[in-house]
Order: C-alpha cells, then sequence, then structure tokens
C-alpha cells in the first residue's frame, strides 16, 4: 500500500511541475519576446533652409518612450 502511495504521489508531482512550467513559460514569453527589436534605421537627407545637401551632418535620434538617444554622422556624398 505504501509503495502505491509513493507512485501516486511521485506522479502528481510529476504532473504539476509540468503544469507549473507550462504557465511560467506561457506567462514570460511574451515578455522575453518583446525584447527582439534591438535595431532600426533611418533614410533621409539633411538639408539647409535653401534646399541644399549638408554633407557629413550630425543627426540624433531620440527614443521619446525612454529618453535613449543615438547619434550619427551622415555620409560626405550626395544621394542619387
Amino acid at each position: 500500500m505504501k509503495v502505491e502511495t509513493a507512485k501516486l504521489w511521485r506522479k502528481c508531482a510529476l504532473t504539476a511541475s509540468f503544469f507549473v512550467m507550462a504557465a511560467l513559460s506561457m506567462v514570460l514569453s511574451p515578455a522575453l519576446l518583446g525584447q527582439t527589436a534591438s535595431s532600426g534605421a533611418i533614410k533621409g537627407v539633411v538639408s539647409d533652409p535653401s534646399g541644399a545637401v549638408v554633407p557629413n551632418a550630425t543627426v540624433t535620434a531620440t527614443n521619446n518612450d525612454t529618453s535613449v538617444t543615438r547619434t550619427a554622422t551622415t555620409g560626405p556624398t550626395v544621394p542619387t
């Protein structure tokens, strides 16, 4: 009788562990997947008030939600 009870408890524990792991996976997966976007691109032309292209201009992009900024320098040539 004790052996059967021990087997039953072990089976219940394994089943409960499986459901706990499955639930944690479902809860944590969206949070982990939401962090996958780590890069992007901005395309455009920097020009002065007269419309002339400004080579080697410094451009700063700011994420309004996080206030994180990235700075880059444009190329020295005029795009075609």
